[in-house]
């Protein structure tokens, strides 16, 4: 197990993380990351089937200001819980090979409306990951297009052990914007702020 916890990272030519190389149980959580491009990438490359069994979690990050792959998926399981998206470019959620996508109770506030994930009329890439939005809150007229309607294949986690709880979105944009990434002296306000949204 791989646990990636409050990070602030930020314009880096490549993506600022990458999970690849059939890389099993990660945990990115807690952090503040922008990139002018790509952030984050879950799986290296349609061919590499080394990647099917990959399971990453993408909890309570706030990600802001990135044009795409946020993250992007391949071939494995990603569940993206409690996050706060704001200011994408081309998409925020994108995945690939049947990539099984778990996107449950995140906020996505675009600029202006935007997809979440990478469609648009005449698209004709990869249709054949599966992503499954529960308790999304959607502003500023984002929405969520996709293909793929077949069931999602939830993993046997152990109950509690890798399976993060689901809490609401009315006020995680506000706390995301102040504690994911490096705390430094805001630890004691943000352990306030979080246990009373718990």
């Amino acid at each position: 197990m791989v646990w990636i916890d409050h990070v602030t990272s930020g314009e880096s030519e490549e993506g600022l993380i990458s999970v690849v190389q059939g890389s099993i149980d990660v945990t990115i959580s807690n952090c503040h990351l922008r990139n002018h491009n790509f952030n984050m990438l879950l799986g290296a490359s349609d061919g590499d089937t080394v990647d099917k069994n990959t399971r990453v979690t993408v909890y309570r990050n706030f990600f802001v200001s990135s044009k795409q792959r946020v993250p992007h998926c391949r071939w494995g399981y990603c569940h993206v819980v409690n996050n706060y998206y704001k200011n994408w470019g081309f998409y925020a959620l994108g995945g690939r090979v049947n990539a099984q996508i778990y996107c449950e109770s995140n906020v996505f506030e675009p600029q202006t409306p935007k997809e979440v994930t990478p469609w648009f009329r005449g698209f004709n890439g990869d249709r054949t990951a599966t992503i499954e939005s529960h308790g999304d809150l959607l502003l500023n007229g984002a929405k969520f297009t996709w293909f793929n309607h077949t069931p999602l294949h939830h993993p046997d986690y152990v109950k509690d052990l890798y399976y993060p709880p689901s809490y609401p979105t009315n006020h995680l944009a506000t706390m995301l914007q102040n504690c994911a990434g490096v705390l430094g002296f805001k630890l004691n306000t943000c352990f306030r702020m979080a246990r009373k949204w718990e």
